[in-house]
């Protein structure tokens, strides 16, 4: 696998989650995951943690319920082969938007993607928002 490869599928399942957190869509959100249960998603925000498809869709129906929408814009990352997943990190714009308000701010995305039916899809994720670098 090429390093534009691993690019490639980044911007794919970054892209596919991204509009559906933006749709709200707690289906699309977890088509975004790797089948079966062993699956992980972690959040910025104190709590977010859940493992498991169930733990997935309760957390996900308590984010995707907010008043905000969110969605996430790939910038740069880095992408590590190991056997057939990637290890990543996607450094990304992230919004959030609120009664037709939006809010853009840093975002990074990190965790595991597998290849499944032709789709690259997060076996674990964690979003987190990177403090400013110091002076």
């Amino acid at each position: 696998m090429t390093r534009a490869d691993g690019a490639d599928a980044v911007a794919e399942a970054v892209g596919r989650l991204s509009a559906a957190f933006a749709a709200r869509d707690v289906d699309a959100v977890l088509a975004c995951f790797a089948p079966g249960d062993a699956v992980l998603y972690a959040g910025s925000e104190e709590g977010e943690v859940a493992v498991g498809r169930d733990g997935l869709r309760a957390l996900l129906t308590d984010v995707l319920g907010r008043d905000e929408a969110y969605a996430f814009a790939p910038l740069a990352g880095a992408v590590v082969p190991v056997g057939r997943a990637l290890h990543v990190v996607c450094e990304a714009r992230g919004s959030a938007t609120a009664a037709g308000e939006r809010e853009d701010f840093p975002y990074r995305l990190s965790g595991v993607l597998e290849e499944h039916a032709g789709h690259w899809l997060w076996r674990s994720l964690t979003g987190s928002e990177p403090a400013p670098a110091a002076p």
